[in-house]
């Protein structure tokens, strides 16, 4: 190893010659040991400085963390009365690749993409989206105008990296008869 100097004498433990505690005076032991504090509050205030640009990151706005990204479907939990199921659990490969898109301007796309899937299958759903004013609530629609009441989503999780929401499913007759709870996971 080669040695380390510190004001043109090797830092001992660094050096090619062993370290000599009996030439090492107190002065000198005083001097390494700031040396030595000194890089470990270094390195501590780094971790710390790190830390706040992870939080740095969860500054980003609900629309910015939903429309940076396009999400994957990860879970679909089913709930009808007492009973629940993961839908997915018994899904074919195509509905498991089921994608959303978030424009910022609006727009919203539902596709599937694996290429395995039935034409049918392979339809791409356009729709439009706004946040409810505490950005809770997801209000989908089928028209530009946004017009009616939309379908209402809840919000449950949004980070950059995971989206989880709750919808209402209701009978022909607008009866509401249980949940769906989908999680998505950034691509």
């Amino acid at each position: 190893m080669l040695p380390f100097f510190v004001n043109n004498e090797p830092f001992p433990a660094l050096s090619i010659k062993r370290f000599n505690n009996e030439a090492m005076d107190t002065k000198k032991g005083l001097k390494w040991g700031g040396v030595v504090l000194s890089v470990l509050l270094a390195m501590g205030s780094c971790k710390k400085d790190d830390d706040q640009k992870m939080d740095d990151t969860s500054s980003k706005s609900s629309t910015e963390k939903l429309t940076e990204t396009s999400w994957l479907i990860s879970e679909h939990e089913m709930s009808m009365g007492d009973s629940s199921y993961n839908k997915l659990d018994s899904a074919n490969a195509c509905d498991k690749s089921q994608v959303l898109m978030f424009d910022p301007t609006g727009w919203m796309v539902n596709y599937k993409e694996d290429v395995s899937c039935d034409a049918s299958e392979l339809e791409v759903d356009t729709s439009y989206w706004k946040f409810s004013e505490d950005e809770s609530m997801l209000y989908l629609y089928e028209d530009m105008e946004m017009t009616g009441d939309g379908q209402e989503v809840e919000i449950n999780e949004l980070t950059e990296g995971k989206l989880k929401i709750t919808m209402a499913e209701k009978d022909s007759v607008g009866n509401v008869e249980g949940s769906s709870t989908l999680t998505f996971m950034s691509k």
